[in-house]
């Protein structure tokens, strides 16, 4: 497959996605099959950027990277996430005060988004300007400030995927020259 990337300013951006590669041109020689054989379980396409800043979130204690990290591990096509908290609880040795508390300090950030109730329990989607599982053709939404981020379309409503900020709290987002 070959990619159209265009360069901007300092960065190359894949024009067809929106990607930007901050840090030189990306080569990926591989395919599909190639990708499913590495990584059986399947894998996610993850922010670097985001990555640091949820490093360095003061407010993320470790019992709420440890939920993060085991939810991005469940993440589901279109970043989708159904996950039982007694699974939680279990897989981590956690109560279920903790994860219930350690989700509701994720969706506070804009890390994940809470979706419907299905059953007992909420579905919700990690927030793609963090990572994303799927194929995000068509998806990616440049905003007036420049800033590229995906499109969430819930139902009938159509809205940017920047996460909603919490106070004091920064997001990923690309730096305009």
């Amino acid at each position: 497959m070959k990619r159209n990337i265009v360069r901007s300013g300092g960065n190359y951006i894949d024009a067809d996605t929106g990607e930007i590669f901050e840090q030189g041109l990306p080569v990926l020689v591989t395919t599909r099959t190639t990708l499913m054989r590495i990584y059986p379980e399947g894998w996610i396409s993850m922010s670097q950027k985001a990555n640091v800043i949820i490093a360095q979130d003061d407010d993320l204690k470790l019992e709420q990277h440890k939920v993060l990290r085991y939810l991005e591990g469940r993440v589901d096509f279109e970043n989708y996430i159904r996950v039982p908290q007694s699974e939680i609880c279990d897989a981590l040795h956690m109560k279920k005060q903790n994860v219930s508390k350690a989700i509701n300090v994720l969706v506070d950030k804009g890390i994940l988004l809470r979706g419907p109730k299905v059953g007992h329990s909420y579905v919700f989607r990690f927030n793609p300007t963090y990572g994303y599982k799927g194929n995000a053709h068509g998806k990616v939404l440049r905003l007036p400030d420049g800033q590229n981020v995906f499109r969430l379309i819930e139902g009938s409503k159509e809205e940017a995927g920047r996460p909603k900020p919490a106070e004091n709290t920064q997001q990923p987002s690309e730096e305009q020259e």
